[in-house]
Parts: structure tokens; sequence; C-alpha cells
């Protein structure tokens, strides 16, 4: 069985106050675990993860967690996480932060466009947090989309 290690933990809670630090419109950094029902394997029961990360976000009050993505039997794909709390946040702007490893993969995932057109986009690189630019984005993504599979791995090796 897979378990967010004490290190992945760390990391996520040190980029987060990361983007805290460099971006001061940044009011709150709310993590959302993803549902055990997810493709990801090994994961750990749902409450157990939550109140895991509950116990590190609580010792900073710009730190929130939320259950949002198990509610439901089936996971949520990140665009339907980032607009369910869009809802929540009608006034705010949502940003996202990814790892480089999803980057290079988010080409592939459901209404890519649409998640990088609507919110903005941070990547950690190299413990750097940079924000991709939607047109870096789009134009990443339409490229990748009309290649073939062995060119997409090369293409995204040389961009990420």
């Amino acid at each position: 069985m897979r378990c967010l290690s004490l290190t992945e933990l760390n990391s996520h809670f040190s980029i987060a106050q990361q983007v805290i630090n460099q971006f001061e419109e940044v009011e709150k950094v709310i993590f959302v675990p993803i549902n055990k029902e997810s493709n990801k394997k090994g994961l750990l029961d749902n409450r157990y993860r939550y109140n895991m990360i509950k116990l590190v976000a609580d010792k900073n009050q710009k730190f929130e967690v939320s259950d949002m993505d198990f509610k439901d039997e089936k996971s949520s794909f990140t665009i339907e996480s980032l607009e369910e709390m869009q809802k929540q946040f009608p006034d705010k702007q949502i940003w996202y932060i990814v790892g480089t490893d999803n980057l290079k993969i988010l080409y592939t995932w459901k209404r890519a466009e649409d998640l990088v057109s609507k919110y903005k986009i941070l990547d950690n690189l190299r413990r750097s947090i940079f924000e991709i630019s939607i047109l870096e984005c789009l134009v990443y993504i339409s490229i990748i989309k009309r290649l073939t599979a062995k060119s997409q791995w090369l293409m995204a090796k040389l961009l990420c």
C-alpha cells in the first residue's frame, strides 16, 4: 500500500508556503486530497489522508484542507474541482499549483484548455514558483495534441 511519505507531505507544504511568500495576493492555499476512487493506486483511506493533511495545515492560518473530492463515490477531475471551488469563492481568482511532472501531461487532462484559460497556473520548477501564461499552456496543448505518442513524450521532455 502506498502512503504519502513525510518528505512528500513536507514538500507540498513547503511549496504552499513558498507561493504565499512569493505572491502577496494569495490569501490562502486549499489542499484538496484526491479521492481514493481515482486511478491512483495504493492510496490510503480518504479520511485518514484528510486528517493527516489537516494536522499540518492547522498550524498555518493560511492553509486549509477541503474534502470536496470525497463527496461523490467517483473521483472528480481537476477542472471539476476547480469549478466547484470557484462556486464557493465566486469573487476570488482561483490559482492551481501543479508540479512539473503533471504539467508535462496536462494536455491529456479532461478539458485542459478550460483549465488553463479559466485559472492561473503555477508550476513548481526547481524550487521556484513560476506563473505559466495562458498562451504558453494553450500553445503547448495544441502542439502536443497534434503529435504522435513518441513525439509527445519527446516534446514534454524538451519543454519541461
